[in-house]
């Protein structure tokens, strides 16, 4: 920016101005006309060093005057969202496109997977939505650098999918040199695909629905740290059995070189098989039992009325003795065998069983019981279905009268043999481990199974927050590709959270992802005006906070210089 003087019929003229390249060569534009020299010097003598001195704070960068000079006639009032500037710098701070340059088969192409990658996981956060149309939002703003096709994106999708177990590898190696994995947390959930029928070979298939949904599903299973962050993942067709689905991406993990650690999941995923492989190699595990499943002869230990702990070590308790918002516990060693194919020889674990009885629990369950015995009664009058989670189980059906003789009608009465099993199980809590009493306290097994918790949030947030269906695509490798992108969304998520803790800020994904959404620049004729939608304070309080830690305060101002936004996007690649 400087100041142009021009002499027109003995009168001088000034101008604000700056130069601007045509071709290789450069020209002067006017920016603002401030009038003829002598009347302004009639009105301020020093008029001359006073406008050199708004030039220069321009300059320097000072939006005050970078907004009053853009609102000259000829502005343009575009606004582009510039939240995606702060996503690229979390990227590249957690170094997430490398797994997936690795991870691809090498091959000469026109665009860069991990690119495409990279503006797909900012819009996925920023504005949920397909493919087409996050590819249309790219494009059109003028601040990302968009240099590949819609075509480019599905084919990127496809190398990506195709290529899930390298860069599943290549992720967990990567986490493993960053990241403390002394625990991780393995869960699945699955999909649905609004289709009427599922793929004759695709990963789209019927099986057990999280949502309760008569649609094909795909199935994906995750493995999280103790402190939330993604390890690897699979992606699996929806009539996977659940127990076939951690071990294959464990044997990756080892591949990478995490081998020793705790293994904790639910009690859907704990068989003998993975049992005994997280019984080898430093690797332990902490899995969730159920008690109704139990031999009969541990299922009566594990009820005992006598027997127990509690947290102040008090010992020999009965149920009775149970505190209020408290459990009480108690523990045994159990041999376990299992016979490995191929061997003759049997693998023997040395298994430990805590048992915990929470009187809060049991009330729940009660109330829960309570409220289905009346849907049990209503059902008597109008009807069952099949559903096993469903009042219905609690309806017995006679069809026989007392004298042997068939029925002209169904008999329906409530079943009170089912009812009184159930309820012996109310209260009670199992947990299985190889961990032994000399290695870990009870209550340290028992508080790493508590953390399972993050793992139901890291879904919660790929569910709700990031949009992650409806799921357009079809393609088997699109479909891992856009899961895989979608869990890498919030992991910037959790990292931006982690960051934010450590300044004594707790941000939710929802208000994280509302901060960087609201932020957008609009075209101006001497750079961009900087803005925010209208939010409230904690959400202001987000954004300056994440502009800090990443260093890109500059995003702050009312008013940034076209040279230095474009300074910032050349950094962030």
């Amino acid at each position: 920016m400087f100041l142009l003087k021009r002499k027109v019929k003995n009168e001088t003229y000034l101008y604000f101005a700056q130069q601007v390249r045509q071709g290789k060569s450069t020209r002067p534009q006017i920016m603002r006309s401030l009038g003829p020299l002598s009347r302004l010097q009639q009105e301020d003598p020093k008029i001359l060093e006073h406008l050199q001195e708004q030039i220069d704070k321009i300059n320097n960068g000072d939006s005050k005057f970078m907004i009053e000079l853009s609102t000259t006639k000829n502005r343009s009032d575009s606004g582009y969202p510039v939240g995606h500037l702060l996503i690229n710098s979390v990227i590249d701070s957690l170094n997430l496109l490398a797994p997936i340059r690795k991870g691809l088969r090498k091959s000469k192409k026109e665009y860069d997977s991990s690119i495409i990658a990279r503006d797909l996981i900012s819009e996925r956060i920023i504005n949920s939505r397909s493919k087409f149309a996050s590819y249309h939002s790219i494009s059109s703003n003028r601040l990302r650098n968009c240099s590949y096709s819609i075509h480019d994106v599905y084919r990127a999708l496809s190398d990506i999918g195709s290529s899930l177990d390298s860069i599943v590898t290549e992720h967990a190696r990567l986490t493993n040199r960053s990241r403390e994995i002394s625990v991780v947390n393995y869960d699945l959930t699955n999909f649905y695909f609004e289709i009427e029928e599922p793929d004759e070979s695709g990963i789209r298939q019927y099986g057990i629905s999280k949502e309760h949904r008569p649609n094909p599903i795909v199935q994906m299973g995750l493995f999280i740290n103790q402190d939330g962050f993604p390890i690897a993942l699979n992606v699996n067709a929806g009539n996977t059995g659940e127990q076939s689905t951690p071990l294959p991406t464990q044997r990756l993990m080892a591949k990478a070189g995490i081998l020793s650690y705790v293994y904790c999941a639910d009690s859907g995923i704990n068989s003998i098989e993975i049992k005994a492989f997280n019984n080898i190699m430093g690797r332990r595990y902490v899995v969730a039992q159920s008690i109704k499943k139990m031999e009969k002869k541990k299922q009566e230990w594990a009820l005992e009325e006598k027997g127990w702990k509690d947290l102040k070590g008090n010992k020999n308790l009965s149920l009775d003795d149970c505190p209020k918002d408290g459990f009480l516990y108690k523990e045994d060693k159990f041999r376990l065998e299992y016979k490995n194919r191929g061997s003759k020889e049997n693998h023997v674990i040395a298994e430990r069983t805590i048992i915990i009885y929470s009187r809060d629990s049991k009330l729940w369950q009660d109330s829960i019981m309570d409220s289905q015995i009346e849907r049990a009664m209503k059902k008597i009058q109008d009807g069952l279905r099949a559903n096993p989670n469903s009042p219905d189980r609690l309806v017995s059906i006679d069809k026989v009268t007392k004298a042997d003789e068939v029925a002209d009608k169904e008999i329906r009465q409530l079943n009170t043999e089912r009812i009184e099993e159930e309820n012996r199980y109310h209260g009670f809590y199992a947990i299985s481990t190889n961990i032994l009493e000399t290695e870990m306290e009870a209550i340290d097994v028992i508080a790493i199974n508590s953390g399972r918790w993050k793992i139901e949030r890291f879904f919660r947030t790929m569910k709700t927050t990031l949009d992650t269906r409806p799921i357009y695509l079809q393609n088997d490798d699109s479909i891992k590709a856009h899961l895989l992108l979608c869990t890498l969304s919030v992991y910037v998520l959790t990292e931006i959270a982690a960051q934010l803790k450590k300044v004594n800020i707790h941000a939710t994904p929802d208000e994280i992802q509302e901060a960087l959404k609201g932020m957008y620049a609009t075209d101006r004729v001497i750079g961009y005006e900087l803005g925010h939608l209208q939010c409230d304070k904690k959400i202001d309080e987000i954004r300056r906070a994440v502009e800090k830690i990443y260093h890109l305060e500059a995003l702050e101002k009312e008013a940034i210089k076209k040279s230095e936004l474009k300074e910032i996007q050349k950094n962030l690649g």
